[in-house]
């Protein structure tokens, strides 16, 4: 009798870590969704400057203007003639590789999560003795590779490719942009974060097809 009581506190203790874990790993896949999109967002706000697009520069000048609370009109003209773009491209940049290594991270612990939650649902049903046929306890591992549709597997890829042609068209942008200036201290700086960033790009591509448990957590 007091065996059986040990297996059902240990079954109930694994089945609350279990909750728990799927309960983490919720939250961090909608942080990995917001990085995503906070990444998509500086990549066009970058793509603004570097670019060049018709009133950007001052458009963002009279932004700096409104929140500095800046009237005079000599002052605003001479930011925008004097205004170091080049600088705050550089920064854009550096935003854009950590929130690159960010996205990569997090993506890697949901995955990783989602393997770790099918696995303890095998403990769970073995503890519980549950028939093989049985759902209970399948839902981040058996069930839903059962129920996942083709349309589910192509979703990342989709949005791995969204995010490598904007990679591209801006990376490619800003250093042209900085041979053409000549600055070769700008232009080996963003090379270098431009290569750090591809390198995680590329990490968080080839993740995809080397994790099989990428899910997402039912609502």
């Amino acid at each position: 009798m007091s065996e059986e009581r040990e297996k059902i506190a240990v079954a109930r203790l694994i089945t609350e870590h279990y909750q728990h874990t799927f309960e983490q790993t919720a939250r961090l896949w909608q942080q990995r969704n917001q990085t995503f999109l906070y990444l998509l967002g500086t990549i066009a706000l970058a793509s603004f400057f570097t670019l060049r697009v018709t009133g950007a520069d001052s458009l963002f000048i009279d932004l700096i203007a409104g929140v500095l609370s800046i009237d005079d009109a000599d002052r605003i003209n001479e930011l925008r003639t004097s205004f170091p773009f080049n600088i705050l491209q550089t920064i854009l940049l550096a935003a854009i590789f950590y929130l690159m290594v960010n996205l990569y991270h997090r993506d890697l612990a949901v995955s990783r999560n989602y393997k770790y939650l099918a696995k303890l649902e095998t403990e769970i049903r073995r503890l519980l003795e549950l028939p093989e046929n049985a759902d209970a306890f399948t839902r981040e591992g058996e069930f839903y590779w059962r129920n996942r549709t083709r349309p589910q597997d192509v979703v990342r890829a989709f949005y791995v490719a969204i995010i490598g042609l904007l990679l591209m068209f801006f990376l490619g942008g800003r250093i042209l942009e900085d041979i053409q200036s000549g600055e070769l201290l700008f232009l080996s700086i963003d090379i270098i974060i431009a290569l750090g960033t591809l390198y995680f790009y590329i990490a968080l591509a080839l993740a995809g097809s080397k994790i099989r448990y990428f899910a997402i957590p039912e609502q």
